[in-house]
């Protein structure tokens, strides 16, 4: 929740002014049509004039675009709060303005669809989410949310909901778990109970490598996921992660397969995970500080800090992963 107080709901509140909302959203998704994304399943923000105006740039620059108006009517700071009511409203609202403004032509599947996206669990109430749920049913549409992303995520869940306990569970009993049309992001932390009522379902998670490794200090286990018939897919999780390439989810992937077994997560649902902080984050501010402060202090290590690290870097940029 530190990341989202800091960095993430200021940043969207910002988006409630339309000129920067236009830019930003000009800007990112010719970006990733650059670099070769060419449909996207978007977490847009709660502003529905915003979310408009990315479907609007998503019609007019040829992405596809899945797009949710974001549901928050709780835990979130007061300057990045809907009420419960008005929530709902603006959601069926945006719902009728893409089914209404962006039909389908010649038989083509429409470029700009709805999506239901309760941000997750913990900033929506039991009344938005069943509410959600009613509106997924009366409109057929898709639904995108976060669950089982991180350890304190989930523990605040439990604490929110001591009878359901966990995100899947609290989905279902809503009516969120649309078979076919629902995509969870990330599923770090899911059991293999729940892994089964997600393919039971025909419901899939979209695997974020990247940012699973930098926020939710864990990873996704695909291979075990998918043996048990789960569909994943990838992303980029922009928000969280450093790059908006799928090519750097790619590596991304391979690399959190390689540390599965590195990480010791409860999939049988036997315990509950320790709620625990670093003592000290390596963010970016730590590695400049490994990269130069550190090794001053030792000649030896400042002449391996020049012809060591720097080729080294020097090869992997032209392997594109530097």
């Amino acid at each position: 929740m530190d990341w989202l107080d800091k960095v993430t709901f200021p940043n969207e509140a910002r988006c409630k002014d339309p000129e920067y909302a236009r830019n930003l959203y000009s800007r990112m998704i010719k970006r990733m049509l650059r670099n070769g994304t060419t449909t996207v399943l978007y977490f847009a923000t709660i502003h529905l004039q915003a979310s408009q105006i990315l479907a609007q740039l998503c019609d007019s620059l040829g992405q596809r675009g899945y797009i949710g108006k974001l549901n928050i009517d709780q835990l979130s700071p007061d300057y990045y709060l809907e009420t419960t009511a008005s929530s709902l409203d603006t959601t069926e609202t945006f719902i009728k303005y893409c089914y209404e403004t962006f039909r389908p032509e010649d038989g083509r599947t429409g470029i700009v669809h709805p999506v239901i996206t309760p941000r997750f669990i913990p900033t929506c109430s039991w009344e938005l989410l069943t509410g959600l749920g009613e509106l997924a049913r009366k409109y057929d549409c898709h639904v995108q949310s976060h669950a089982a992303e991180t350890v304190d995520q989930i523990t605040l869940v439990k604490s929110q909901y001591p009878d359901l306990e966990r995100d899947i569970a609290i989905f279902d009993a809503v009516g969120l778990m649309r078979p076919n049309k629902t995509v969870f992001a990330h599923g770090v932390h899911l059991r293999d109970s729940e892994v089964t009522e997600l393919v039971n379902q025909n419901i899939g998670i979209a695997a974020c490598p990247l940012s699973n490794i930098l926020y939710s200090r864990g990873v996704v286990p695909v291979r075990r996921y998918m043996d048990k018939g789960l569909r994943v897919g990838l992303g980029t999780d922009v928000a969280g992660g450093p790059q908006i390439s799928m090519l750097s989810a790619i590596r991304g992937a391979v690399l959190a397969e390689r540390t599965v077994d590195f990480v010791e997560i409860d999939r049988v649902g036997e315990g509950w995970p320790e709620d625990g902080k670093c003592a000290w984050d390596v963010d970016f501010t730590y590695g400049y500080y490994l990269a130069t402060v550190l090794p001053s202090h030792n000649p030896v290590t400042l002449l391996f800090r020049f012809f060591v690290v720097f080729p080294l870097c020097f090869r992997l940029s032209l392997c594109g992963l530097c």
